[in-house]
């Protein structure tokens, strides 16, 4: 598709944590106005394209491609944002309730997918699959292992193993779900994920281990 073709820009090289927004108040502003413009095109079930998103956030092609590299790494960057955004979110709510704050976690990642839906099809339509559930993975792990840093988890369990399995469980279940969501609603698919951890990782060790899902 010539509309999305990568384009030999210097973005994906110039921001070494994509989770992040850019230091330039500029730049900040840019990515701004196109992560929500993928949101609205996702709202109202429009097809997602670098001509359609740069349209709808009223910025050049040109400047896009200052920042990103083609539709794929778009939709990258904006995966490892919002999961960076959900996982501060849960650390925040952590304090006053563990279980809450995880429940809640999974909740926004699905309902994150789901609104940009149109928008991870085409990214994957154009080649991005393995790109994207590298990501997805990554930033997932990610924020895993940060959780478990708090924690004093079970013993014998390595969070590092853990975090890997968990991390790429929810990818693929993601990946498949976006392209074939059958039946299942963004709330059962997110009480789905949540049901599979292990409590531990969102209750006191002691009372987690030897209940059925306890490691």
């Amino acid at each position: 598709m010539v509309d999305d073709a990568p384009h030999s820009a210097p973005a994906a090289q110039r921001r070494a944590d994509p989770t992040l927004p850019p230091s330039d108040p500029r730049s900040a502003a840019v990515h701004a106005k196109l992560y929500a413009a993928a949101e609205r095109l996702g709202a109202g079930g429009l097809t997602c394209s670098v001509s359609s998103l740069t349209r709808e956030a009223g910025v050049s092609r040109s400047v896009f491609y200052v920042h990103f590299a083609d539709l794929p790494d778009f939709a990258l960057h904006l995966q490892q944002s919002r999961i960076h955004e959900i996982a501060e979110a849960a650390a925040i709510e952590r304090g006053t309730n563990p279980l809450h704050a995880m429940l809640q976690a999974h909740h926004r990642l699905v309902a994150h997918f789901s609104a940009n839906r149109a928008l991870y099809l085409a990214a994957l339509a154009l080649g991005g699959g393995a790109a994207a559930a590298h990501s997805i993975a990554t930033a997932v792990r990610a924020a895993l292992l940060d959780h478990m840093a708090t924690l004093t988890p079970p013993p014998g369990i390595h969070p590092q193993f853990v975090a890997n399995y968990l991390a790429h469980a929810v990818t693929g279940t993601l990946t498949d779900w976006l392209q074939a969501p059958g039946d299942l609603t963004d709330d059962a698919l997110a009480q789905q994920l949540f049901a599979m951890l292990p409590t531990w990782l969102y209750r006191d060790p002691e009372t987690a281990v030897g209940s059925p899902d306890g490691v």
